[in-house]
């Protein structure tokens, strides 16, 4: 999918929210935090983030899993910088 993207600049490191799921019963919103190299478009890292729905208004309503996984940003951006994968988790 990032390889198909039209970017202005072609180098650094690219960043693209995927919905993925708004489920209202649950009141939760689920969405791919997407890692990538801007030259190469490889996928550096993508995680899968569920955050609470909620506030007045369609908009902001769903607006809030975005804001939620945007606080989860600054360790990811670090450990994607540093090359570090995450942790696979145990079966």
């Amino acid at each position: 999918m990032v390889r198909h993207y039209k970017l202005k600049n072609d180098k650094g490191l690219g960043l693209v929210f995927v919905m993925d799921r708004l489920v209202k019963a649950q009141e939760v919103g689920c969405l791919y935090v997407v890692f990538f190299d801007v030259d190469s478009r490889k996928v550096l890292r993508s995680e899968r983030l569920c955050e609470k729905a909620g506030g007045f208004g369609f908009r902001n309503y769903w607006f809030r899993p975005v804001k939620g996984a945007v606080d989860h940003l600054p360790p990811i951006y670090r450990q994607v910088k540093a090359g570090i994968q995450p942790a696979k988790p145990k079966p």
